[in-house]
């Protein structure tokens, strides 16, 4: 529904306790890779942290269940509110989340796949200053601390959670800006998502059944190398309903169907991704798309691969920055990705940058919607 013109999409989340509860499930369940393990240790710590991370979630779901008179009796107020702000790359995103976080005593939560790994600064166009120095918080996710920058007095979140080569994924991350979101609120902070990684922001914003099912790498192992004919043919053997609903870029797409058959050979049932229950839900999503035509975001991507290599790219990637050209088509594939991807999200509200009064006008829409306090939950 919409209030005051405003689209809002609501979404559930975990309390402190709840929180406190699904985390220390799993917080003794390590997820970094250890080359020096013999296969058959790995299959073992697989299947054991398979395991404890399916304990994990029935618990959740199952404290969920059991919160939900609690939740929705909650006084609404603004520390019920997310905002997010999305759309492709090179587009401004997180200069204006920046600009909005100082007005409404916000902070930032990155959503982007490439910024979660430590290192590569410059290459994955964190912009941080120099020579800065990140914190670590008191926030404990698995078995380690989350860190934050902090630029002008705002935290950003979420950047450098793994090393580079450590298994991540988007369940992973959506434990991490759990975690996170709620710490911001008990501190009376607005959280403000920020980034072009879609999956990562509709982890938040519907449920996405299949997104905690676990990678199963030996059955990565059999299927590697295998045309999409038999993979597809494979997952509709295993699971005929999934099959029929990938749509045709799937079925052409090698490592969506490994997914899939991953997917259906733990007994995932297919299931729609919706939104949440409203009965479940405390918190109102605001989402502002920044957008541009695309020869535009073209240009921008030139400049800023132009501008990355003259700030020291080569230390982080050699052949990336030796090789410009590759990379501002690399940025370019990735913004087409994006495009397509959020022109099929719901309940956004989009502004294009090239306009003069664009900013003006997405702070009036926020500002409306954060200081409105009759925002309805239904």
């Amino acid at each position: 529904m919409s209030e005051n013109g405003i689209p809002i999409h609501k979404v559930s989340t975990i309390s402190s306790a709840l929180t406190a509860k699904y985390q220390n499930t799993i917080i003794k369940t390590m997820f970094r890779v250890n080359t020096s393990k013999s296969a058959g240790a790995k299959s073992a710590t697989n299947h054991t942290t398979n395991k404890l991370e399916q304990t994990a979630e029935n618990t959740f779901s199952r404290a969920l269940d059991t919160s939900r008179e609690t939740v929705t009796s909650r006084q609404y107020n603004k520390k019920d509110k997310i905002l997010v702000i999305c759309g492709p790359t090179a587009t401004g995103k997180t200069r204006f989340g920046l600009d909005l976080a100082k007005k409404l005593n916000g902070e930032i939560v990155s959503a982007d796949s490439r910024q979660v790994y430590t290192g590569r600064n410059i290459v994955t166009g964190k912009d941080l200053p120099k020579n800065i120095q990140c914190s670590v918080s008191n926030i404990q996710w698995r078995d380690r601390y989350l860190k934050y920058y902090e630029i002008g007095g705002i935290k950003i979140w979420l950047y450098d959670i793994v090393e580079q080569g450590e298994e991540f994924s988007v369940a992973l991350w959506r434990e991490c800006a759990q975690l996170v979101i709620e710490d911001i609120r008990q501190r009376g902070g607005l959280p403000i998502v920020v980034g072009g990684t879609g999956l990562y922001i509709k982890s938040l914003t519907q449920n996405l059944a299949d997104i905690s099912v676990s990678r199963n790498l030996k059955l990565r192992q059999e299927l590697q190398g295998k045309n999409v004919n038999y993979l597809f043919n494979y997952l509709k053997q295993r699971d005929p309903v999934r099959a029929q609903n990938l749509n045709e870029s799937d079925r052409r797409n090698p490592r969506r169907l490994v997914r899939a058959i991953e997917i259906a050979s733990q007994n995932a049932k297919p299931q729609k991704d919706t939104p949440f229950n409203p009965e479940r839900s405390i918190l109102d999503i605001l989402q502002i798309g920044l957008t541009a035509p695309k020869e535009e975001l073209y240009r921008r991507v030139d400049k800023r691969v132009d501008n990355r290599i003259a700030a020291g790219a080569a230390g982080e990637d050699s052949i990336l920055s030796a090789n410009p050209q590759l990379w501002k088509l690399q940025e370019k594939k990735i913004v087409r990705q994006q495009i397509t991807w959020f022109k099929k999200q719901p309940s956004i509200s989009w502004f294009d940058i090239t306009l003069e009064n664009w900013q003006p006008e997405a702070e009036d829409i926020v500002g409306k919607w954060y200081n409105n306090p009759d925002a309805k939950k239904g």
